[in-house]
């Protein structure tokens, strides 16, 4: 119901619930192949912890449309932000880019061989999974 305006309701949760600590868990980050980080970004700031995450996975923070929507609606402050520990240089990892085509099949080819395995070794599938078989 909301994915079609997304990078709004990203900014309005954020804008109502304020955490005092905000962890983004960057051990293993996940695009269209898994990449080892071994990193974890800690921040009081939510739109300045998700901006340096941006920038460690090789995006430009203000082409993504959330970011962009949440510096504008000052959700956040970018102003002070300052990186401790790692450089961004230093740990930065380009994440191959994926193409709506190219995750359609690659999500239809892993529940494909999900509900073989589920057939083959009599364990069950999940329901949540199963229900997805049309969404696709």
């Amino acid at each position: 119901m909301y994915h079609p305006h997304l990078h709004e309701a990203i900014v309005g949760v954020n804008k109502l619930i304020k955490p005092s600590l905000v962890i983004v868990d960057g051990i293993v980050a996940l695009g269209r192949h898994p990449v080892k980080l071994g990193l974890v970004i800690a921040s009081r700031d939510n739109l300045a912890a998700d901006f340096v995450a941006a920038r460690v996975m090789g995006y430009n923070p203000w082409k993504i449309g959330y970011l962009r929507l949440a510096a504008k609606e000052n959700v956040g402050n970018l102003e002070n932000l300052r990186v401790v520990g790692e450089s961004i240089v230093d740990v930065c990892k380009l994440f191959p880019r994926r193409s709506r085509l190219g995750f359609r099949i690659a999500w239809a080819t892993q529940l494909s061989l999900l509900r073989l395995y589920a057939n083959v070794s009599g364990d069950v599938m999940p329901s949540v999974l199963d229900k997805m078989r049309g969404s696709i």
